[in-house]
């Protein structure tokens, strides 16, 4: 486990005592879904590692926290946080959409840039999202517009691309619904990490170590 905690660049995380893995698939232009084993709770974190995309027809990367299980009529009307960054324009919105409204927030300039690497952190606190990319202090902090988090049951990605793959280790670990998780994406795969307290404090700052 230290080493696959090592390898994605995670290793403060060596307390994990539970891991799942699925692979990447290389669909163009298409969102790709990825259910959560627990509902995302306080204390949770999703990294993502990746290259935004190089092909012109993508044009956004696109990070989706989907309330409930998604099918192909609800994807877009059940989001708690949709992190959309134009990699044409060079701009990067922040965003709930409900069926009955969607909250847009003021575009800020973006730092993910087209065929460039990225790295994104997202930590889940007791009132809000906290956003790190690439740098070491937050780039956004998006307050929850939602009355429950615990419905959070699905995240969903578009627009990226790995420099390199790796081929997922078998499930590691039993997992209980009171263990914390770090949902890494990474080497072309998604990783599940799970333990106790995975991560720092709910309402401190969180300082990213990438």
């Amino acid at each position: 486990m230290k080493f696959l905690l090592a390898l994605i660049g995670l290793l403060p995380l060596t307390s994990a005592i539970g891991m799942r893995c699925f692979s990447w698939n290389d669909r163009i232009n298409d969102t790709q879904v990825f259910p959560l084993e627990n509902p995302l709770k306080v204390g949770d974190v999703i990294y993502v590692s990746a290259i935004a995309s190089m092909i012109p027809w993508a044009t956004h990367f696109v990070l989706d926290l989907y309330e409930g299980s998604p099918t192909a009529q609800t994807i877009n009307k059940n989001v708690s946080l949709r992190i959309m960054a134009n990699l044409d324009t060079s701009e990067i919105t922040f965003n709930t959409i409900t069926p009955a409204f969607s909250y847009l927030e003021e575009p800020k300039t973006s730092p993910i840039s087209r065929s460039f690497q990225f790295k994104l952190k997202l930590l889940v606190r007791d009132n809000d999202y906290q956003i790190l990319i690439n740098l070491k202090k937050v780039f956004y902090t998006y307050n929850f517009r939602r009355p429950s988090l615990n419905i959070v049951k699905a995240i969903g990605l578009q627009g990226i691309m790995f420099s390199t793959r790796s081929e997922c280790l078998p499930a590691y670990g039993v997992k209980s619904s009171r263990d914390s998780q770090t949902i890494t994406v990474d080497n072309g795969n998604v990783y599940y990490l799970y333990g106790p307290t995975l991560q720092g404090a709910n309402t401190a700052a969180y300082t990213n170590t990438a």
